[in-house]
């Protein structure tokens, strides 16, 4: 496992989701009641990019076809047996850090 920073807090306002690179894996961060989450940037349906979809309750909703996943668990919530990959994400002197 390797950490990386992937951007400053203040570019993730609470409600928001977007994309960065953790070296060279694309993930997506959303910030929810004041917590940061990472997660893999692309859908387990059919590979639409996370970073760009919208948070609706506790779920990424994927832009592509609607997709929802839990941001904390990676669990698809609208079909069965999908999932994304979900990565710790670690906030430190107004930096956002993800290990992957």
């Amino acid at each position: 496992m390797a950490l990386f920073k992937v951007m400053r807090e203040n570019e993730l306002a609470e409600g928001m989701v977007r994309g960065a690179l953790a070296g060279s894996k694309k993930v997506a961060l959303a910030r929810m009641g004041g917590k940061v989450y990472c997660f893999d940037n692309t859908c387990a349906h059919m590979g639409g990019p996370l970073g760009e979809g919208a948070m609706e309750g506790g779920a990424v909703k994927c832009p592509w076809h609607g997709n929802k996943f839990d941001v904390k668990t990676g669990q698809c919530t609208t079909l069965p047996a999908l999932k994304i990959a979900t990565f710790k994400a670690i906030v430190k002197d107004g930096e956002i850090y993800v290990e992957v």
